[in-house]
């Protein structure tokens, strides 16, 4: 197991070295920072750099067409600003653009979007992303939205997706929206491919206007759900009957999925169809330099699992297997192979080293397990891999 870490971390600190230099943002003007906002970081960033983001209270930030990756500190919050806390629009094929470590937060009357990620056709990470309040996420025309560890915090996200492929892991959507008579969905999809793992989704509660929300509500769409029970899918608690999922599209669930609908109703509306698959499931405790990070797979008892480490990727279908490969197969190591115990349950647990060389650089982890007779090999869900200082 230690030689198997140590080559790990020796492989993935060759792309680090290619690296730049961090730009540091510090709102108090700190020692070595070279800018008081984020926005002014980001304007004057090559395309690739890093900003590092230290702790304090800041405005909204746009990355328009330029590959990036921001990463803040515990304690960096967004709280200025007045159409969404973070935009990121036109990023060009091939490129990477991560937000990591950032929380939203807005004194009442709230704004209602936090994220907004438009016509990207490169991979957009985002991860590690708080709320303080009920804020929306919009993901519009953009073909590769990974997403970890997004919608904690004393707040919820709601999640709006147009045209898309994305792939959220260990995050919780909670519906925002809505009206006399309507609730908020947790997600609201409308003609994109969107894989959650391991999240918490639920129905916003009208209870001045009597309605609840769907989990989801979906408008030809393709969504797939993978889980280890330990997380909910649930229409919105208030009284009254609602489906859990509701619209026109497929959806394809774990088999330990938890789906709940309220008073009665069906699970799903008659425009779903509904079908049934053994997906492993990927878990990632969010990496900080100088400690370390567990990387858990759940899936069959006693099937054969393997988990890589790597630089992201446009996904890619390959052929025998389930669900898509996010890694670059050029860069990606094993950090291990093994068999998943008699609950199902393997992984492994690897040092991170001190310093600013990971901080910041976008990676990605991915698993797959074969469960035995009877079953076919299987992609895990990716996780966004962002080492916070």
């Amino acid at each position: 197991m230690h030689v198997r870490s140590l080559c790990a971390l020796l492989l993935i600190a060759a792309p680090v070295a290619a690296q730049p230099a961090l730009l540091v943002v510090d709102a108090a003007g700190g020692p070595g920072s070279s800018f008081r906002t984020i926005q002014d970081a980001v304007v004057a960033a090559p395309p690739g750099a890093r900003i590092l983001v230290r702790a304090g209270d800041y405005a909204g930030v746009r990355i328009d067409g330029k590959p990036l990756t921001i990463v803040g500190e515990p304690g960096v919050v967004l709280s200025n600003f007045s159409f969404a806390a973070i935009q990121v629009v036109n990023i060009p094929a091939g490129a990477d653009c991560t937000v990591s470590g950032l929380a939203v937060n807005r004194p009442a009357p709230y704004a209602t979007v936090a994220v907004w990620v438009d016509d990207c056709q490169g991979r957009v990470l985002l991860d590690s992303l708080e709320a303080g309040a009920p804020f929306s996420m919009f993901v519009q025309r953009s073909s590769h939205v990974a997403m970890s560890h997004v919608g904690f915090g004393a707040g919820a996200f709601s999640l709006t997706c147009f045209e898309s492929a994305v792939n959220c892991s260990d995050s919780r959507f909670v519906g925002t929206g809505g009206g006399p008579g309507i609730g908020g969905a947790g997600a609201d999809l409308t003609r994109s491919v969107v894989s959650f793992a391991g999240c918490d989704i639920f129905g916003q509660d009208w209870f001045a206007f009597f309605a609840v929300g769907p989990a989801l509500d979906l408008d030809a769409s393709f969504v797939t759900i993978t889980d280890d029970g330990s997380h909910l899918v649930s229409a919105g608690a208030f009284p009254g009957p609602m489906n859990a999922v509701v619209g026109d599209g497929s959806l394809v669930l774990d088999r330990r999925v938890r789906l709940q609908s309220r008073g009665g109703a069906s699970l799903v509306t008659p425009g779903i169809s509904l079908g049934y698959e053994d997906y492993p499931l990927l878990s990632v405790a969010r990496p900080q330099a100088g400690s370390s990070t567990t990387v858990s797979m759940a899936g069959a008892a006693g099937g054969i699992y393997a988990i890589a480490l790597g630089l992201p990727a446009d996904w890619q279908l390959v052929p025998g297997l389930y669900g898509a490969r996010w890694l670059d197969p050029a860069t990606s190591i094993v950090a291990m192979i093994g068999t998943l115990d008699a609950n199902g349950q393997g992984g492994v647990t690897l040092p991170v080293p001190a310093g600013t060389a990971l901080v910041g650089v976008p990676l990605m982890w991915q698993g797959v397990a074969d469960g035995g007779p009877g079953t076919s090999p299987a992609y895990s869900n990716p996780v966004a891999f962002v080492v916070r200082p």
